[in-house]
């Protein structure tokens, strides 16, 4: 899973290393646009995250990562803010 996912660079190299992408979260639709084309059997939420979003958040990991299963999470540094 990626949080700030932007166009697809962290998930993509977590691909690379033998990762499969299931949840891609950002709150730039054109990011998610350009992520689902990259990444199109991932699933794909406009979200911003923060404390008004931890229960929607926590929906979304339960709905795509069966219990007991082992899982990867990354939050990939929102570029916007540091270019």
């Amino acid at each position: 899973m990626d949080l700030f996912c932007g166009l697809c660079g962290f998930t993509t190299g977590a691909a690379a290393a033998g990762m499969r992408p299931t949840l891609a979260i950002d709150t730039d639709a054109h990011a998610l646009h350009y992520h689902r084309i990259n990444h199109p059997t991932a699933k794909h939420a406009q979200l911003r995250l923060g404390p008004q979003s931890d229960d929607r958040l926590a929906e979304l990991i339960r709905a795509h990562v069966p219990a007991g299963r082992a899982w990867h999470l990354h939050g990939s540094p929102p570029c916007q803010l540091f270019s």
